[in-house]
């Protein structure tokens, strides 16, 4: 909403979503970071990111505005499977959480926040 981009203008973000994430399709983190791109003076349309291999994260990152707007794109694992009474079930959500979990264990994450103005 048009709103929310305002309230964010100007304020760091940096986004992770995994690519196998079976709650929200990694394009809503790719839609919402062009957006924020957009609102802050960039150009949008893909042209004003810039990728590098995401390091032992897997993935890929993307930075942008001056690096107060950015991308992870983590590389999925395996799919887990676990057994229950009725079979073999997929592991539903586990790509979702391990995004935050990603971010939240990062060091290199609490450094960007730090060297902020």
């Amino acid at each position: 909403p048009r709103l929310a981009l305002e309230r964010l203008r100007g304020v760091a973000v940096w986004a992770f979503h995994s690519k196998g994430d079976d709650v929200y399709d990694v394009r809503c983190s790719e839609e919402l970071v062009e957006s924020l791109l957009l609102e802050n003076g960039g150009g949008g349309g893909g042209n004003d990111l810039f990728w590098m291999e995401g390091g032992d994260r897997g993935g890929m990152d993307a930075f942008g505005m001056n690096d107060i707007v950015k991308l992870t794109k983590l590389v999925p694992l395996e799919k887990e499977k676990r057994k229950n009474n009725a079979g073999t079930v997929e592991m539903k959500g586990r790509e979702h959480i391990r995004a935050a979990i990603v971010a939240s264990q990062s060091e290199e994450v609490y450094s960007w926040l730090l060297s902020l103005p």
